[in-house]
């Protein structure tokens, strides 16, 4: 009996909404589809490409198979010989394959008139780890873009970003099969026999298929009968799977000839034809094909294709193979490699089962294995050469394990196997042994001890090897980072000497130079030169990684040129440098973009969207385990979260930090600078001059002036409170070292922190003296402008100030509102609700800053849109709820300074909402169906917003939508006729089918409201509607339309004030044309309706406002509908 087969709806469904997100981002995506084996992931994925089609998805499905020998670059080449195409993309043979040929060949497939590619691996779980790496790099959104969708298909977990589980049948599901092979009505005659196949096959759908076929067979079932459960139950049948398996395939029920060619098969893992059977077996080829015909119409053996057999199934082939003794199968693989012609890839899968190996094998192994390494399947060369080295017969096997570690950056991998190597005088390959000791040493944060290696390295090269010229830039980054210059320049001497050997000299002598810069500035260097004749030659060798550090070199160069078009120059190079990141497919150059790409976002004040690429940044790190930079993104992050005002997230932050340092003791002087400015500011005295002093005492190991002063700068606050005096001598001696270096940004710096040092300790002679002597601080410092005219006693200009001071909030800088507010409270003042309101607003930032409720009493005077913000985000953190945007509105209409703020709450974990959604997601309201169509949809279903995932697809929202609108104060239900006409309007020739997608989408929208006390969709007699009586819902139509006749009522009265309040309510619950985005011609009389009453109501509120009010009225309508006529001239009549 062949296995029937039902789809799995719910699954996919779930597959389809993340194609309709691909197809509506352009975007990539990946998904792994996880089961155990006999789930019914196969056969999903076979269903798929019909179902997409029923949904007018028409996709370019590349389905493979993983196996032991599985490659892209091979599953690519068979898809386009298989379709007849030619290949988009030559492959170099001589280079190394990586993700970005792989891209590009993949490119070269894409058929244009499909709408979505979709690359599928089944038996996932067999894929080596690097080859998931190169998939999910080809697919990662952050490096490529296209309509472009990764399904890996396995047992396990792969680690990308949607995961689907595909577990035993539903009860749904369960049903429907039994129905399919039993009958619909048996489950319903036969209960008991339902419950006796849940109980053994615990709805597993491969165990059910095997239970249903040998109940069938044995006659205990039948289309109109069912054995009682008694004699089921006598029948004893198991009720683990590979027992049901042996239940079924029973292996001593078979000829000793027939399990010799099952075995045979089993140990391949590709098909064998009958001439590979009769070689290996020495059976004649017309007894193997009676034998074959045996297996097959037993269901042992599956036919595929014209020639070749395979097992049934993979369950049954693991079956198989655990019956096979250890000598049997050594000696079965001895058979399989003398008799068939094999790949090479498919010899070594047999060798590798071989206990001893001659040493031609040895060689084909090592050759194998050199292959794989260039085609950056490194984890499967470790297999081959882990085989190899058992006996340790050879130093060479230990060195090619230990390059590949090194290759997928294992630290502690590459240490065990090149330790000892690193140790023998001699030896062929020291050189690379120091190289890669030396680059995971540094990648680990351990410089020195990098340094150590790579100059040993570097010593035993001539200037040709390929290694030569990556050991050198990487010497004088290192040293750089360490700020030894002249140690640096000594190796960017060396690659200038040699330079004119060839363009990749050339390319990485110009590179490393204009890297160099970046650390070291020189007065008279050409950056914008040595850019121009860089970047030609890192395209012509496609050396995409330089091309991108080449970009960021550029954006630093603009940053500190600091001239009026600066800032959109830095912008355009950090994108540059993300795209050619991207293009080189390399993940540590890619977030060194993105790292770079935070000064841009500094500069522009986008602290919110700053601390959040950290943090992505950091995330990325970790699991990557690209641990050397992390450092200095953790001191970003504790600075940045710091200094926009979440102070107890930066102290949670700096003890991780802390730990990193204590990880990686040579950490480069940038983050515990960070880090220390960070401590200082926050008042930890102790604990940041002792950061401080290890930089300061580094620095002067090596006569590092710079840095030197620098820490010395950020002491002041610990130097005040121990000797005033000393600390501003030694302010005074850094802005002198500061001024003679041109480095105007970091004497701005000091100024600041001198100046915050003295108003946190109240010195008020010492702030009037920095005024006098630096007043360029303080003018463009609003915050202290504000403490000067305190300090000279005018209360209204100090008031102007402050109003200024809050209006131009964008969410940056609580920080600096803490100290400015925590003055202005303590002062004597007349004015005594000013200084009531300002000790309410510190009181609102020190909760948001600490996240604790507040201290002060509640501000009873008029508040402003800004306490009101600050009021709105500290009750979001403090009950855990979402924030609603009209709180940031209206503070603010600029959508940029929106954005800025949003982004800022953010940093909180706080979600900002649509007003709407606010409501919505309010846990006090028990009313779990909330639906608004005015506007753009939304549902909500037990305080939760249905997003595109939740729908199988678009057009069952509109069905929703449309059930809900024709039905809306009319008694009769929605005919499924005339959803078909409006949707569909089909002919003769394809009715069935849009019949067919109609309920299928049918069975969608009424599953989203299952779990109800009642129904909320009724279906009967070919008609369906919506459960109008049901005190279930909340419909923003009801409201508008009972708002509207309220409001007429009270205005045919002359209740004035309550016909305001009717109508105000009907003007704010409409947000656009009803049912925005959904097209038809069925929407277009009710969507005209909805916005004549809109209209009504607008000139009903003009009759009943004022002048300014009804400005303000119409100000917000024309942002729903600004050109529109009929408002327009309403404007003019005020």
């Amino acid at each position: 009996m062949n296995q029937a087969t039902i789809l799995r709806q719910i699954s996919a469904s779930e597959i389809l909404s993340i194609v309709e997100t691909v197809l509506q981002s352009n975007n990539p995506s990946t998904l792994q589809l996880i089961g155990e084996a006999g789930a019914g992931k196969t056969t999903l994925l076979i269903q798929l490409n019909t179902y997409l089609e029923n949904y007018g998805i028409f996709p370019q499905v590349i389905h493979t198979n993983a196996d032991n020998n599985y490659s892209i670059i091979k599953s690519l080449k068979n898809y386009s010989y298989a379709h007849g195409l030619e290949e988009g993309y030559e492959l170099d043979s001589s280079r190394s394959i990586t993700s970005k040929h792989i891209h590009r060949y993949l490119t070269g497939l894409r058929n244009p008139r499909k709408d979505i590619l979709i690359y599928l691996v089944d038996d996932a779980h067999l894929l080596a780890e690097e080859t998931i790496e190169s998939l999910r790099m080809v697919f990662d959104p952050d490096i490529s873009s296209g309509k472009r969708l990764l399904i890996l298909s396995g047992r396990k977990s792969n680690g990308l970003v949607n995961t689907l589980e595909l577990a035993n049948y539903s009860n749904e599901e369960f049903n429907e099969y039994i129905s399919l092979i039993l009958g619909s009505n048996w489950s319903s005659h036969y209960p008991d026999g339902v419950d006796w196949l849940e109980s053994i096959s615990k709805k597993h759908p491969f165990h059910l298929s095997l239970l249903l076929e040998y109940c069938v067979q044995k006659g205990f079932m039948t289309k109109n009968y069912c054995a009682p459960k008694s004699l089921l139950e006598k029948s004893k049948y198991p009720d683990d799977l590979l027992n049901a398996i042996g239940q079924k395939y029973v292996i001593d029920s078979i000829n000793e000839q027939c399990l010799h060619l099952l075995n045979i098969i089993a140990i391949n893992n590709s098909g064998l034809t009958t001439r590979d059977l009769s070689n290996i077996s020495a059976m004649t080829t017309a007894m193997i094909r009676r034998k074959l015909n045996k297996l097959v119409e037993s269901g042992w053996v599956s036919k595929i294709g014209a020639r070749h057999y395979e097992c049934y199934h993979p369950l049954v082939k693991e079956y198989i193979k655990q019956n096979i003794s250890k000598e049997s199968k050594e000696e079965l693989h001895r058979r399989c490699l003398k008799h068939c012609h094999y790949s090479d890839a498919e010899k070594v899968q047999h060798l590798l089962e071989f206990s001893s190996l001659k040493n031609s094998e040895k060689s084909l192994m090592v050759n194998y294995a050199n292959q794989l390494e260039s085609q950056g399947l490194y984890y499967s060369a470790i297999q081959i050469y882990e085989k190899l080295n058992t006996a340790k017969a050879s130093t060479d096997y230990q060195f090619y394990i230990g390059r590949n570690y090194a290759k997928l950056y294992r630290v502690n991998k590459v240490k065990e196997f090149f330790f000892s190597l690193s140790m023998v005088e001699g030896y062929k390959y020291q050189a690379d042994v120091h190289y890669y000791l030396g680059l995971m040493s540094v990648s680990h944060g351990e410089s020195k001890a990098g340094l150590k290696y790579l100059r040993k390295a570097v010593k035993k090269l001539e200037t040709k090897h390929p290694l030569w010229l990556s050991i050198h830039s990487k010497l004088v980054g290192v040293y750089a980072e360490l700020g030894e210059e002249q140690k640096a320049k000594s190796y960017i001497s060396e690659l200038k000497n040699n330079s004119s050997l060839s363009d990749l000299h050339q390319l990485t002598y110009l590179h490393t130079l204009m890297m160099h810069e970046l650390s070291f500035p020189a007065e008279n260097f050409d950056t914008q030169n040595h850019y121009k004749a860089a970047l030609p030659l890192a395209f012509g060798l496609g050396e995409y990684q330089k091309a991108s550090d080449l970009e960021i070199a550029m954006m630093h160069f603009f940053h500190n040129l600091d001239q009026k078009d600066s800032i959109n120059k830095e912008n355009q190079h950090a994108d540059q440098a993300s795209e050619y990141a991207k293009k080189s497919f390399d993940l540590n150059q890619v977030l060194k973009a993105r790292r770079a790409k935070t000064m841009v976002l500094a500069e522009n004040e986008q602290s919110g969207m700053l601390i959040q690429n950290y943090r992505s940044i950091i995330e990325t790190m970790k699991k990557q385990n690209l641990l050397s930079e992390l450092p200095t993104v953790y001191a970003s992050l504790v600075r940045d979260t710091y200094f926009i005002g979440n102070i107890k997230d930066a102290q949670k932050e700096f003890k991780n930090a802390l730990e990193l340092l204590k990880q990686f003791p040579e950490t480069p002087f940038k983050p515990r600078l960070l880090l220390g400015e960070y401590l200082m500011d926050s008042g930890q005295y102790k604990e940041g001059m002792k950061i401080l002093e290890s930089v300061k005492n580094e620095a002067a190991k090596s006569n590092d002036a710079f840095h030197i002063h620098v820490a010395e700068g950020f002491m002041y606050p610990a130097l005040y409170v121990i000797d005033k005096d000393k600390a501003d001598k030694t302010h005074d001696k850094v802005n002198a070292f500061l001024k003679s270096v041109d480095m105007d940004v970091l004497i701005y710096i000091f100024a600041q922190v001198k100046v915050y040092t003295l108003l946190d300790h109240n010195d008020m002679e010492g702030f009037k003296l920095h005024q006098e002597t630096s007043p360029e601080i303080h003018s463009d410092d609003i915050g202290l402008h504000v403490i000067n005219f305190m300090l000279k006693g005018n209360i209204r200009a100090t008031l102007a100030l402050v109003r200024e001071f809050e209006e131009a909030f964008d969410g940056s800088g609580l920080c600096y509102g803490l100290k400015v507010y925590g003055w202005l409270k303590n002062q004597k003042s007349k004015n005594h609700l000013a200084l009531k309101r300002w000790e309410y607003i510190h009181s609102l930032i020190e909760g948001l800053s600490n996240h604790t409720e507040m201290k002060s009493p509640r501000f009873k005077g008029k508040k402003s849109p800004f306490i009101k913000l600050l009021e709105g985000w500290h009750e979001s953190l403090m009950n855990k709820t979402s924030m609603g945007l009209i709180k940031i509105s209206n503070f603010t209409s600029e959508p940029q300074v929106q954005d800025k703020i949003i982004q800022a709450i953010q940093v909180w974990d706080i979600d900002v909402v649509d007003d709407e959604q606010s409501q919505a997601m309010d846990k006090s309201s028990d009313i779990p169906i909330i639906i608004n169509l005015l506007g753009v949809p939304k549902l909500y279903l037990n305080h939760r917003r249905l997003s595109a995932k939740d729908w199988s697809n678009k057009r069952s929202l509109e069905i929703l939508i449309y059930i809900i609108l024709k039905g809306w104060k009319n008694e009769y239900p929605i005919s499924l006729d005339a959803i078909l006409r409006d949707f569909w309007n089909p002919d003769a020739d394809n009715i069935d089918r849009c019949k067919k997608i109609r309920n299928t989408l049918m069975t969608r929208v009424r599953k989203t409201f299952r779990g109800f006390d009642e129904a909320m969709l009724v279906q009967e007699n070919g008609t369906i509607r919506f459960n109008w009586e049901s005190n279930q819902y909340r419909l923003d139509i009801d409201s508008f339309d009972r708002s509207i006749t309220r409001g007429k009522e009270a205005k045919k009265h002359n209740l004035n004030d309550d016909a305001i309040r009717y109508f105000e309510t009907a003007f704010n619950l409409y947000n656009g044309d009803i049912a925005l985005g959904v097209d038809g011609l069925w929407i277009e009389s009710i969507r005209i309706g909805y916005y004549n009453d809109y209209i009504y109501t607008i000139e009903s509120l003009i009759e009943l406002y004022d002048s300014d009010k009804s400005k303000d009225m119409i100000d917000n309508a024309l942002k729903i509908y600004p050109n529109d006529e009929s408002i327009l001239e309403l404007s003019k009549n005020l």
